[in-house]
């Protein structure tokens, strides 16, 4: 369970399964990276859409920049995510090759196929490790790239005509800037490295979060501007929606109202405004684009989970979840003891195997559980494979969910909506009447579990009749403010 030890690169592995062989995860990098440098620097999105789309156009030519050359120089590259972590990782799968030179001649076939499944595993990740590494390259490359230019235009002074001591300085400063405005994994406290290791209770992606706060409050506190197109952001979009789907205020609050509670934990999801060809409503994430969206997530689920008539056990849930959210606990061992232990998915909050099923449904859900664990996202029953194929009629026995309709008859997803997964863009469907049906039928379930209880004190011949009435009490309380919660959420 130690550094190095089999725990230590199964967490590992889970973790470069799930970032770097995950195609989605490069293209949400991608846009993060770019929100980054844009509340980073005064320069225009579009400029450094255009810097960034030159660097690597030169980079394909054979012909890089001169820029992208000084980076290299000056050791950007090697401060990126991939350098600092997934390098790391690689080195481990080269590692675990020592002493098994001799893979051809090994007699025990068993262990011969592990080894050269393994092998052709590292091979597969060494290539997205370098994809991956690239392309946050680039992205330091870009914003070292904008400094210069922004000092050449305030200097008069072309880099190149500079005296070596200036030269120097401002490559420096430049260097500073895109670690700044880029993430430089390599710089965390110790502490730290200890925590994104952990097999049972690391945070595998804690640096972002990390650096992401103060990053986000430096900016606001000297770029202001720039936050203003983000903050217009929701309502743009709600007057988008309101403007094509001929709705007013109370319309559009009402179905708001409608949206499941994960969604409304989230600050960053919107209604797009066009319905898709099963004439729902559709919703977009774009918090995972930007860097404030898990904050302000933290906040509204806080919020939304503590209860002021149960302060003390509401508060112990809020801290769970924020810890959660910080992805304390993230981790494959964590998860795997969790869904032994509750069969629950601690991100859904679904049964993972079905409580009523036959025996080979049972072990479909628990075969479907594993792959979706320890394969990459887009090739899992919730990723673009196993949603497109879903769409194709086509469901293999790990992707077979049995929930290609919803409780209405009407299909979960649309080709379009699976095909976006792809590209790492989270775009669901929404229909306010089943949203309405799954509300009404949970809190039918929950009054019939308080009443049953309430049943049973009656029929408890070891209570007093005074802790019987007080128990009643209790759950007579409970089915109060139950209620007044299933008024509130609907009404």
């Amino acid at each position: 369970f130690g550094a190095g030890g089999y725990a230590d690169r199964a967490n590992q592995r889970w973790k470069s399964l799930k970032v770097t062989l995950n195609p989605p995860s490069w293209f949400r990098n991608g846009m993060g990276n770019l929100i980054l440098m844009d509340i980073g620097t005064n320069t225009s999105m579009g400029k450094l859409i255009g810097m960034t789309v030159d660097e690597v156009n030169s980079w394909i030519k054979g012909n890089p920049s001169k820029y992208f050359q000084i980076a290299h120089d000056n050791g950007l590259w090697a401060t990126t995510y991939s350098a600092a972590e997934l390098n790391l990782m690689s080195q481990q799968f080269q590692d675990a090759f020592k002493g098994h030179v001799t893979i051809n001649t090994e007699r025990n076939f068993m262990k011969k196929a592990w080894w050269m499944f393994d092998e052709k595993l590292s091979q597969i990740f060494e290539k997205g490790t370098e994809i991956y590494g690239n392309m946050e390259g680039f992205f330091k490359t870009v914003a070292l790239r904008d400094y210069i230019q922004r000092w050449e235009k305030q200097s008069g002074t072309k880099l190149d005509d500079a005296d070596a001591n200036t030269r120097e300085a401002v490559i420096r400063e430049a260097v500073e800037a895109a670690n700044n405005n880029i993430f430089d994994y390599s710089k965390v406290p110790g502490w730290m490295r200890t925590m994104r290791r952990r097999p049972f209770v690391g945070a595998p992606f804690l640096t972002y979060t990390f650096k992401a706060f103060p990053y986000v409050m430096d900016s606001f506190a000297r770029r202001p501007q720039k936050f203003i197109k983000y903050m217009a952001m929701p309502y743009m979009m709600a007057q988008a929606f309101m403007l094509t789907q001929d709705l007013d205020d109370e319309d559009y609050d009402e179905i708001m109202r409608m949206m499941p509670s994960w969604q409304k934990e989230k600050s960053s999801i919107f209604l797009l405004p066009f319905k898709d060809n099963n004439g729902n409503f559709q919703t977009i994430d774009f918090g995972y684009y930007l860097p404030w969206a898990p904050f302000q997530n933290m906040g509204l689920m806080a919020a939304n989970t503590f209860d002021v008539s149960n302060p003390l056990i509401s508060s112990g849930n809020t801290a769970l979840k924020l810890g959660t959210d910080l992805g304390f606990l993230g981790g494959p061992l964590p998860q795997m003891i969790n869904a032994v232990l509750t069969n629950k998915d601690p991100f859904s909050g679904r049964e993972i195997v079905r409580t009523v099923g036959t025996a080979g449904d049972k072990q479909n859900d628990f075969m479907r559980y594993m792959v979706d664990m320890w394969t990459p996202t887009f090739l899992t029953s919730k990723g673009v494979l196993g949603r497109t194929l879903d769409n194709l009629g086509i469901e293999p026995s790990v992707f077979n969910t049995g929930q290609q309709l919803n409780a209405l008859g009407k299909d979960k997803e649309t080709f379009t909506q699976s095909s976006l997964r792809g590209l790492g863009i989270s775009v669901r469907p929404f229909d306010p009447q089943l949203e309405l049906r799954n509300k009404v039928k949970t809190y039918q379930y929950e009054k019939r579990k308080i009443e049953t209880a309430r049943r049973q004190i009656f029929k408890d011949r070891n209570l007093s009749p005074e802790s019987r009435a007080a128990k009643v009490r209790e759950m007579n309380e409970q089915i109060k403010l139950l209620n007044q919660k299933h008024r509130e959420e609907l009404y």
